[in-house]
Formats: C-alpha cells, structure tokens, sequence
C-alpha cells in the first residue's frame, strides 16, 4: 500500500487526482444552475393586462400564457380581451416578441413587443382589424 506522501511525490498519480478535484468541483457547481433551457417558461403564466385602445380607451384585465407547439412559441389567451378560449400565436426570440398576422375570432392581429431583462413585464403594439376598422393599440403585461 502507498502511503499519501509517497502517492503525492508521484507526478503522474498528482495529476490524475487534480483533475478528479477539478471535474468533482465543476459538477458540484453544475447542481447549482436549475434552468430547462426552454425560454418559454420565462413567460408561461397569468398577467395582468393594461391596455390602450384608440377603439376602446384604457382597459385592465387578465391574460394567461402557454407553451406554443415549437420552442420559439407560446399561445396568449384572452389577447384584445376577446376571450379566455381564443389564443394569439407570438413567435420569441430572447426578450423579443413578435405577433405574426393571424385571424382571431374575425380579426386580424399583428404586432411586436419585448420584454423586460428580468421577465416580469412585456410591452406591445399591435394592431387589430375587425373588418370595418383598424384599432391601434398598447399593452403592458405584468406579473
């Protein structure tokens, strides 16, 4: 049997355990990030909705999000205030968003927004057109 001293005298046997420290060191810090990686789940979640319509004046109500069906999506519910069965497709990319036109419930939305660094707000414009007016509008969603 070797003892310590004479296991640390041998550089080939010191190298093999400084680099088992090493690799036990950056795995313990590895337990420390807790993250999924999928940036939806920055905005997954109810918000509340403040709204500026040039239609409809000043509004407050909630909206939900969920995943979409690819990475870069999540689905709003209750977008304009049209219902909590009706979704928005937003395509996001870091704390960009934006609102590809698409028709819900018989009016066609698109827009764009971002959100804040830390994810606890996220502001659009957009525009929305029910077929006889185009309604220009704001919103600032906030957890």
């Amino acid at each position: 049997m070797i003892s310590l001293k004479t296991f640390f005298k041998i550089p080939q046997l010191r190298l093999i355990a400084g680099l088992l420290f090493i690799a036990v060191l950056f795995n313990a810090c590895e337990d420390d990030i807790v993250s999924s990686g999928d940036l939806r789940d920055e905005y997954i979640g109810q918000w509340t909705c403040h709204e500026s319509s040039e239609q409809y004046g000043d509004s407050d109500y909630f909206v939900s999000v969920s995943k979409g069906m690819d990475e870069d999506h999540i689905l709003i519910s209750n977008f304009y205030n049209l219902g909590e069965s009706e979704s928005v497709s937003v395509y996001i990319q870091d704390n960009s968003l934006t609102i590809l036109n698409q028709t819900v419930k018989g009016n066609d939305i698109q827009g764009s927004g971002n959100s804040s660094i830390s994810f606890s707000t996220i502001n659009f414009t957009y525009t929305v057109n029910d077929g006889a007016e185009l309604d220009h509008a704001t919103a600032e969603y906030t957890r």
